[in-house]
């Protein structure tokens, strides 16, 4: 869950980055960007992610350790956004 936490704040991170809004921007106002402007996103990126890690664990845990699933939960949260997803492609 921690890694779909982390998901969601790079692509939230990346989309503000996008947009034309001033670059000195405080850390209060980006906290509120990624967290309260965006909780429907956030939401469904949680119960996504979660739905998806149940499925995997239904037969056996997919990782060996905490630094394999982190991984797997912030892949699992990027994977859903095509806009990042293009962005990190370069077209």
């Amino acid at each position: 869950m921690i890694g779909l936490l982390v998901a969601h704040i790079i692509k939230s991170v990346a989309k503000s980055r996008s947009n034309s809004k001033p670059q000195n921007a405080k850390i209060k106002d980006l906290v509120n960007r990624i967290f309260s402007e965006n909780f429907v996103g956030l939401m469904t990126t949680l119960l996504i992610g979660f739905g998806i890690l149940i499925i995997l664990a239904q037969e056996m845990v997919p990782t060996r350790g905490w630094y394999d699933t982190l991984a797997l939960g912030i892949i699992l949260g990027m994977i859903g956004d095509e806009n990042l997803l293009r962005k990190l492609k370069g077209s």
